[in-house]
């Protein structure tokens, strides 16, 4: 997978001062061949997801069942594509969670 637009804005600022990159960077992992279209299918079906007051809602199994009608998924691949974005979406929430616990940064004095 290729970096985003910001990340490549950090790896050359990073180059061009000779500092060493972020370790988020650094050590971002890597998805192993095939698995890209389970994380394409999970970031399209977010936008389908609850936003309500107390935070994001799991991503709706109707929708994955409608993702898999539309693009014709069937049998197994099936199968694979709703464990693997219920399993994303999981670890999606429990991030997002944690990150609310977090109060915010405080302001940067000048």
């Amino acid at each position: 997978m290729e970096q985003g637009p910001v990340e490549k804005l950090i790896i050359e600022q990073c180059y061009r001062n000779n500092m060493p990159l972020p370790e988020k960077i650094a050590n971002a992992p890597e998805l192993t061949p095939g698995l890209s279209f389970f994380l394409a299918a999970f970031f399209e079906l977010s936008t389908c997801r609850y936003k309500g007051g107390m935070g994001d809602g799991p991503i709706p199994w109707v929708a994955i069942n409608e993702y898999c009608k539309y693009h014709r998924i069937r049998g197994e691949q099936r199968e694979d594509l709703e464990y693997h974005v219920q399993k994303l979406d999981i670890e999606y929430l429990k991030f997002q969670a944690k990150r609310a616990e977090k109060p915010p940064p405080a302001p940067r004095k000048r």
